[in-house]
């Protein structure tokens, strides 16, 4: 499947792209892969804790740094930098959410409720 055998089909771009070989030194790639799954799922486990006992806002400040930090396996495993538009697409999307932020601020609604939503 990984390894590019498969991709004897000159039909259609998404079966080759599919197909294709993802990575050229699994050995080195593998370590990177548990590595950043590991991290990833901790990291879900505190945002999905945080939505729990603060307000949506506040939590969706701190859930744009995934989209960040979603950039580094990219990098080490694809060989893939992250082009100018890249980043002003990211930009765009936290300053929309520090927007949103200090809008529900204005509003002087909580932030943080008292007790957990659920146990």
């Amino acid at each position: 499947m990984g390894s590019g055998q498969l991709n004897n089909s000159n039909f259609d771009p998404t079966i080759q792209f599919i197909f294709r070989e993802w990575f050229s030194n699994i050995e080195y790639t593998w370590k990177f892969i548990l590595f950043f799954g590991f991290a990833a799922s901790i990291a879900f486990v505190c945002i999905f804790s945080a939505y729990i006992v603060a307000s949506p806002s506040v939590v969706s400040l701190f859930e744009y740094s995934l989209i960040i930090m979603s950039m580094i396996p990219g990098y080490f495993l694809f060989n893939e930098v992250p082009t100018t538009r890249t980043f002003i697409g990211v930009a765009c999307i936290i300053a929309a959410g520090i927007y949103i932020y200090m809008r529900e601020r204005v509003r002087d609604q909580f932030i943080a409720t008292e007790t957990p939503v659920r146990r």
